[in-house]
């Protein structure tokens, strides 16, 4: 039995649940599915900010205590969701980089074609 309110235990969960669906998405490169989970999460988030405040002042110290490893938890699980998520970005970062390049050549060949031939017709 928890010493901890039941709303409170539910959004926990529900932070949870969300953080594992951030970090799922971020290892299968969903961006779709990073978007929904970011929000998801955020919004699980805000939902057990404001069962805490709530109840803050009627959690007895076990209560607190329980809280607290539960908040270890979600940090642990944040922390690989963040890990995945730079993977992301830095994949991310190197495909755009490889884009800008091929840009930067194709247009290079463009514009050397187009003094190409307008030497060509003068």
């Amino acid at each position: 039995m928890s010493a901890l309110p039941e709303d409170i235990v539910e959004a926990l969960l529900d932070v949870e649940q969300a953080t594992r669906s951030l970090s799922d998405a971020a290892l299968q490169s969903e961006p779709d599915s990073i978007h929904v989970a970011i929000d998801e999460r955020g919004e699980a988030v805000e939902r057990l900010r404001a069962s805490i405040e709530a109840a803050r002042a009627a959690l007895d110290e076990e209560a607190r205590s329980e809280l607290s490893a539960w908040s270890e938890d979600i940090g642990v699980q944040t922390e690989k969701a963040e890990t995945a998520l730079r993977a992301v970005l830095e994949t991310t970062r190197g495909a755009l980089q490889e884009l800008a390049k091929g840009m930067r050549a194709a247009k290079a060949y463009q514009e050397s074609a187009e003094e190409s031939r307008l030497n060509r017709s003068t």
